[in-house]
């Protein structure tokens, strides 16, 4: 019903929440006046979305052409953008706390993960490289045991320099990168980004010497 209105009239100025059906694909202008709009199964949009109230997304959703917000926008699902999107609010960048070893998957990417034990170590290992996947460390705690992030069967693909007390140091086909205990200063840091094949660090600072090291 909504697909036959909406491909009808061109523009759609929501005047209550409208919870889309399965598969709806909007081929025409879509405004949503600042009003809720929940989105729960797969749903393409291919032409210029606009948004002004809150839109809930729980399905994935694929837009091909601009999408503008203003209002708030809660994802858990898969959302495939080709088109520009505009932003006007804040963002908010996930991010997690580790107290404990764990194995990171591609759900990870784009996280901010803060290591975060005082006395145990933390190993984190990355999942397999996928391009596009960026991960940030930091360590957000004072610790007594080495923290590390591996690369999944310790395969020598990562590539980069690091930022170590003002100097450079290179890492040429490693297998993980050592925060180092005693040597730590709560705020040192590491990002790391694939292209598929390799994780390649990206901007880094660790504030004292050998507090941040990559090894095989």
């Amino acid at each position: 019903m909504f697909k036959k209105i909406l491909g009808a009239v061109g523009v759609v100025a929501l005047a209550a929440t409208l919870a889309f059906g399965a598969g709806f694909t909007g081929d025409t202008l879509f405004t949503n006046g600042n009003k809720p709009l929940t989105i729960t199964p797969a749903t393409t949009f291919s032409g210029t979305v606009t948004n002004s109230g809150a839109v809930t997304n729980s399905g994935a959703v694929t837009n091909s052409t601009t999408t503008a917000h203003t209002g708030a926008v809660t994802n858990s699902s898969t959302v495939a953008n080709n088109g520009l999107v505009t932003d006007t609010g804040g963002h908010i960048k996930s991010s997690q706390v580790h107290t404990a070893t764990d194995t990171l998957t591609t759900t990870d990417c784009g996280k901010t993960h803060y290591l975060s034990h005082a006395t145990t170590a933390i190993i984190l290992t990355l999942p397999a490289p996928t391009a596009g996947c960026e991960m940030k460390f930091v360590t957000s705690l004072a610790f007594g045991d080495q923290h590390e992030v591996r690369t999944p069967a310790a395969t020598n693909i990562i590539e980069g320099t690091l930022h170590v007390n003002s100097a450079n140091v290179d890492c040429v086909n490693e297998d993980s990168i050592e925060f180092a205990d005693t040597a730590e200063t709560v705020g040192d840091f590491a990002v790391i980004e694939s292209d598929g094949t390799s994780w390649h660090i990206g901007p880094s600072m660790g504030n004292t010497a050998a507090s941040i090291a990559c090894s095989t």
